[in-house]
């Protein structure tokens, strides 16, 4: 507890780590129906290159843009056409009953085509990287360059993938999720530098009930683990930048580099940080940075190609 310049009592905890005036707030939501009924959330904001975000787990596209942790979206719009999405079963999207990789990567073409995004770059987070890749080896014709932050190829563990859950815990796993959904249990691993923060970690609970339903978190999560892209890496052959923190608890480090290796055309860069949050890393802004040198060369080589 301490004082301000007016002489206000100030708790640290309750205080936004974020300037609340540097996030111009949410851009418009606007829908696209797919073939099945389903209405997917998205927004576009910014100029420039396309880049494509596609989110991980859990996500809510209003949320992304609250000054407590819009800095990652508002930086990334300033210099791309930001288009992000939710996917079927979270966020501001359809929930239906069925939801999986095949639903996903439907999604992200509907939204592509939606914006007019011709030949995006597409930046897969978390469990988005997963969906990323196998998007991307199924449109090398329309995608600039894959950016895969904080992700992983598999998520069970294998006689030939030693790294992830082992399959046994699954049942236990899914039944932790949907009893104890929206207690933000999952923040301290995933956000270590923000742990002792009570202030992001209620914000980071009601993120989890905003995004889903404990029922729907937990159909999320039984769909991750079925996930293995591990075949598809290397039919990529566009360039592709994967970035990872080194002491990542969620995903660990060394299943970025297996990713790495087996990318025809990947650059790695190795961040100095224990967080898996994108928009809360303590080492956000030198990711953002890798991105903009990223986005900002291809297109450059782009227009000296054409």
């Amino acid at each position: 507890i301490g004082q301000d310049a007016t002489g206000a009592v100030v708790d640290p905890s309750l205080v936004v780590p974020e300037d609340p005036r540097r996030c111009r707030g949410a851009p418009p939501v606007q829908y696209v129906r797919s073939p099945d009924g389903v209405n997917i959330a998205y927004q576009v904001i910014g100029e420039g290159p396309d880049l494509l975000f596609v989110p991980g787990y859990p996500s809510h596209l209003d949320v992304w843009w609250e000054p407590w942790g819009g800095r990652l979206t508002e930086r990334l719009s300033e210099f791309v056409r930001l288009i992000i999405l939710d996917h079927r079963g979270m966020g501001l999207s359809d929930r239906p009953p069925n939801i999986g990789i095949e639903q996903w990567l439907e999604d992200i073409e509907l939204v592509r085509a939606a914006v007019g995004a011709e030949r995006p770059f597409v930046l897969g987070i978390s469990a988005g990287g997963s969906v990323s890749t196998v998007f991307t080896s199924r449109n090398l014709d329309r995608v600039r360059g894959l950016i895969l932050y904080g992700t992983r190829s598999r998520y069970l563990r294998s006689d030939d993938y030693p790294f992830g859950l082992d399959p046994g815990d699954l049942d236990e796993v899914l039944t932790n999720v949907e009893r104890k959904w929206g207690e933000g249990k999952y923040f301290p691993i995933a956000c270590p530098s923000a742990a002792g923060n009570e202030f992001l970690h209620r914000e980071y609970q009601r993120y989890e009930r905003l995004a889903a339903s404990p029922a729907a978190g937990a159909s999320y999560v039984r769909a991750l683990f079925q996930m293995d892209v591990r075949d598809t890496l290397p039919q990529i052959t566009v360039p592709t930048l994967v970035v990872h923190a080194k002491g990542d608890r969620s995903d660990s480090i060394e299943q970025a580099r297996f990713m790495a290796a087996r990318l025809p055309l990947a650059t790695t860069v190795e961040l100095d940080s224990d967080d898996h949050l994108i928009w809360l890393s303590d080492a956000r802004d030198e990711l953002i940075d890798a991105i903009r040198t990223f986005v900002l060369a291809r297109a450059a080589d782009d227009r000296a190609d054409a």
